[in-house]
């Protein structure tokens, strides 16, 4: 929860947390509430149940509701901290946090995506020029090698490697059949897989205030947002 706009991973039995936040834009605060679910690779919700993958409840509420003072637009800005003392992953996997209201799972309002670690692995990444032939100087290639003391009898089955460029969930690319395999190490390497276009991804604007426009800004424009 330190590190703002960070991947959202915890590593399992630490001391990790993340921070939910989100803001509605309305001025009275609702009952929200919160649960995780574990999935598999494909990000579909596993044959576990809820006792084999989370300790203690499977739900908590959200109890940080902050209306908002003196802004243009009226909004409630929420918050929690998880994993906590009433709910907390018990095993590694990929997780989708629910958030829903007036406690009924049927009133779903949004989900996020989470990850917890086990780390049982080693893996070492490379950056280098696209050699694949249709692609053009502009991409470039990673090449994965993964190490691992665990016996993994069918590696083309049971391990995927993905890839997310700038830690976007909307663009990634995986590879689930390894190049070379030596004893327990891993390797994905093929031209084809793994070559992303390059972008300049992050551009700087400074939106302290809307009153003026500031480095970066060319010009505001107002709709029909009132003083509140």
């Amino acid at each position: 929860k330190d590190k703002e706009g960070g991947f959202p991973i915890i590593h399992l039995n630490s001391d990790d947390q993340l921070l939910l936040t989100f803001d509605e834009l309305e001025n009275s605060i609702k009952a929200y509430s919160f649960g995780i679910q574990h999935c598999d690779a494909e990000w579909q919700p596993s044959n576990l149940t809820a006792m084999d993958y989370v300790s203690g409840y499977n739900e908590d509420a959200i109890l940080n509701g902050r209306p908002s003072v003196g802004t243009l637009q009226a909004y409630t800005h929420y918050e929690s901290v998880f994993p906590n003392v009433y709910i907390k992953p018990k095993i590694a996997g990929n997780y989708l946090l629910k958030v829903y209201e007036d406690q009924n799972k049927e009133k779903l309002v949004f989900t996020k995506r989470f990850y917890v670690l086990n780390p049982v692995a080693e893996v070492v990444a490379t950056l280098n020029p696209s050699i694949y032939d249709t692609k053009d100087p502009k991409y470039q290639k990673i090449d994965v090698t993964c190490t691992t003391a665990l016996a993994i009898p069918n590696p083309q089955r049971d391990l995927k490697i993905v890839v997310f460029q700038n830690q976007r969930p909307d663009y990634y690319q995986s590879v689930s059949t390894p190049s070379f395999i030596e004893s327990n190490k891993y390797s994905f390497k093929h031209i084809q897989t793994l070559n992303f276009l390059a972008h300049n991804e992050f551009r700087f604007v400074d939106l302290r205030s809307l009153k003026g426009g500031s480095g970066h800004i060319n010009n505001i424009t107002s709709d029909s947002l009132k003083t509140v």
